[in-house]
């Protein structure tokens, strides 16, 4: 992390207000509520955070205040915004992050590494529906969450089609002739 970066995150941190109990309960709340739409077991998710299980339960409890250290990793697990914790100890809410880069997470050859890409930036540009929700000023972050969900169902819908219709091409190119 840059010098820059750690002094925004020392002032983002000192602007929290973590030791609220309030706050931590509704943290730990959207955290529990996120870990299972993503369908992650607490073992799950406190690997992906690299955070001890007991960590990962005493946040979704809301049983003490969770070490800012930790927060990087949490966000990631849960595919959050970098800042989503402080936000949510700040009275906001998370901020979901849409693009998965596969082409950093899969070991692929260059040539279809390139079509990764290419298929991530046709990704975001799908993503503006979501976009659009999240930057709304007529809603309110309980309507944005509830319509972000509904978006979020029916892309997850559309991407199980487009992963039957790969299998299907993947299928009939690699038939026999």
């Amino acid at each position: 992390m840059s010098d820059v970066a750690q002094q925004r995150a020392a002032i983002m941190y000192a602007m929290t207000t973590s030791n609220d109990p309030t706050e931590r309960l509704k943290l730990a709340e959207l955290v529990r509520n996120r870990r299972l739409h993503l369908g992650l077991s607490v073992r799950q998710a406190a690997d992906a955070a690299h955070v001890a299980r007991g960590t990962w339960t005493a946040l979704e409890e809301g049983a003490r205040r969770t070490a800012d250290n930790n927060y990087a990793g949490i966000e990631r697990a849960l595919n959050w915004t970098p800042g989503s914790i402080t936000n949510i100890l700040n009275g906001g809410a998370p901020g979901i992050l849409h693009i998965v880069n596969l082409a950093d997470s899969v070991p692929i050859s260059d040539s279809a590494s390139a079509v990764v890409r290419s298929a991530t930036q046709a990704q975001a540009e799908h993503d503006e529906a979501l976009s659009r929700v999240m930057r709304s000023d007529r809603l309110t972050d309980q309507q944005k969450r509830e319509i972000v969900e509904v978006l979020l169902d029916e892309k997850r819908d559309a991407e199980r089609r487009r992963i039957e219709h790969a299998e299907q091409l993947i299928r009939f190119a690699a038939r026999p002739e």
